[in-house]
């Protein structure tokens, strides 16, 4: 879980340990579904950092203790 819970007005999104792989992890309001099929569609906006710019944000870590949320598994070793 996020070691804060963000405002329900702001996007959230993640900090801290992402990779290449995983850049962003967002949670937004649904308010905001027209501004973003706007964004996608119209202006053909294919930064997420640059809409969410535009409206407040929020940053949340997650720890990777005890067990990293973000861990891939593709293969049963993985999961081993």
């Amino acid at each position: 879980m996020p070691s804060a819970v963000p405002a329900a007005d702001k996007i959230f999104y993640t900090t801290g340990r992402l990779t290449s792989e995983i850049r962003w992890v967002g949670l937004w309001p649904v308010a905001l579904r027209e501004d973003l099929w706007h964004a996608l569609v119209d202006e053909d906006l294919r930064k997420i950092e640059l809409w969410t710019a535009r409206h407040g944000n929020a940053a949340a870590d997650w720890s990777a203790e005890p067990v990293d949320p973000f861990f891939n598994v593709n293969t049963p070793e993985d999961a081993a």
